[in-house]
């Protein structure tokens, strides 16, 4: 009598457990198709020169917008005793209103050479491109509403420019500043996201 009830109790368990299961792909599904619409990329080139000249390739409004905003914010009619605290040209940035959806904004400075641990931050926190992460990283998504973004300098060659240019095409979350990517500017790097996030340029 009592291993029948037992029996009875688990299968109701796994019955249940098999809802929730369902419940939350479902939901993941829905979340994964509203912020991962098409994502249109906006980018400069380097000069073969090599210098922190860049110019345009496409006709990258977008790009214009941004710089425009965050110059008449943060630096229109400002005279910096540093010059370094001027507001820095982006040159590559992702589409309008992509944190609109989002209530957090993670920002994670990375070199522009390091695509593995680029990688390895959007397999834990950032996509949804192992299923075995798939209902964890759904949850994280959905509960707390956040965006991922890295925050890089210049590429030292065209080679690796082109690289982070595909890199930018596949996932659409790098932002990239007119700077050289050293560690001594990680301030710099500060300054210039929180410049952009303040301007309300992303739709944060």
């Amino acid at each position: 009598m009592v291993s029948r009830v037992c029996r009875k109790v688990l299968t109701c368990l796994r019955r249940i457990a098999l809802y929730i299961s369902i419940l939350l792909a479902f939901f993941g599904i829905v979340a994964v198709l509203h912020t991962t619409n098409k994502i249109e990329i906006y980018r400069r080139m380097p000069r073969a020169s090599n210098t922190t000249e860049w110019m345009t390739v496409s006709t990258d409004s977008e790009l214009e917008r941004i710089n425009t905003l965050v110059m008449r914010r943060f630096n229109d009619d400002v005279e910096f005793f540093d010059p370094l605290l001027n507001v820095r040209n982006f040159t590559n940035v992702p589409r309008q209103g992509i944190c609109s959806s989002s209530v957090y904004l993670v920002t994670v400075h990375s070199r522009v050479n390091d695509t593995k641990t680029r990688n390895r931050w959007r397999h834990l926190y950032g996509t949804w491109q192992d299923e075995v992460h798939f209902v964890r990283v759904c949850y994280l998504h959905f509960q707390y509403k956040f965006r991922i973004l890295f925050a890089i300098g210049n590429a030292e060659s065209e080679e690796e420019q082109e690289l982070i240019n595909q890199e930018m095409e596949i996932h659409g979350d790098i932002l990239q500043a007119d700077l050289k990517d050293t560690y001594r500017n990680i301030t710099l790097k500060v300054h210039f996201l929180v410049s952009l996030s303040l301007s309300k340029s992303l739709g944060i």
